[in-house]
């Protein structure tokens, strides 16, 4: 009798066993099934958008771009009408919160004053801090524009930096036209004999700049001076070089290497 009980048990547990792993299968088979059912939805979703698109029906629409960087591709364009339609609804303040100055340099850098004057009337800063030193405009203005434009900027700058730097700055990143100009207005030509800041004539040689460098001598900065570190300024600039270089250089050499001499002597640039 329990002999037949115990066979009776055995039979029922594998009868369990049998319909639980039916069972498994069964969830795992529709599991399956579901996840490609899935892939299948996701598929034809896919290639029914991208039908869409095909045909114009549906567009992409990209994420608008912010108001200041909008109206700074509207300044570099020199495009006044979107530049106005942008400043009315709060570009200029998203520019100067974003990139302080930034308004006033590309205006400058295109060497548009009606767009500096424009920019100037809506408050857009000049500035990136508050110490009123580099005027973003006038920087600009001195790197890449015509005479007219830097003596107009320089006329409405509210820059309380010595003039001994602004000429110091011209003559490193400035072009010798610009270094005659501000001149012509009276900036100083030379700093003082062992200063611990650089002279103009120091700056351009410090940045390789052959061409501003002899454009301050021309003038009539005083090559006898010392640096701080007691180096006559005469020595240095004799180590720079000249126009005459180039020429002579020119004559037996390929156009690589005349451009090669002139990116040096103007300090890299081309």
């Amino acid at each position: 009798m329990a002999e037949a009980l115990a066979v009776a048990a055995a039979d029922a547990a594998g009868t369990m066993r049998g319909r639980a792993s039916r069972a498994l299968a069964g969830l795992d088979a529709l599991a399956v099934e579901t996840r490609r059912r899935r892939r299948v939805r996701r598929v034809v979703l896919a290639m029914g958008i991208a039908a869409l698109v095909g045909a114009g029906v549906l567009r992409l629409v990209d994420p608008p771009v912010p108001l200041g960087d909008r109206l700074a591709d509207a300044i570099a364009a020199g495009d006044g009408d979107a530049v106005g339609g942008l400043i009315a609804d709060g570009a200029l303040e998203e520019l100067d919160r974003a990139r302080p100055a930034e308004a006033m340099r590309l205006a400058a850098a295109t060497c548009d004053l009606a767009m500096l004057g424009r920019l100037a009337d809506a408050g857009a800063r000049r500035f990136a801090d508050g110490r009123i030193r580099e005027d973003a405009a006038l920087s600009a203005a001195i790197r890449s524009c015509p005479r007219g434009v830097i003596e107009a900027v320089w006329e409405g700058s509210p820059s309380n930096a010595p003039p001994i730097h602004l000429m110091a700055f011209v003559a490193a990143e400035g072009s010798p036209a610009a270094v005659r100009t501000l001149a012509g207005l009276g900036f100083p030509l030379d700093g003082a004999d062992g200063a611990a800041g650089p002279s103009p004539l120091e700056a351009a040689i410090r940045a390789g700049r052959a061409d501003t460098a002899h454009a301050l001598v021309a003038l009539g900065a005083d090559t006898r001076l010392r640096t701080a570190d007691g180096e006559q300024l005469a020595v240095l600039l004799a180590r720079l070089p000249s126009a005459a270089d180039c020429a002579a250089l020119a004559a037996s050499s390929t156009a690589a290497w005349r451009d090669e001499c002139a990116s040096i002597l103007h300090g890299g640039r081309p």
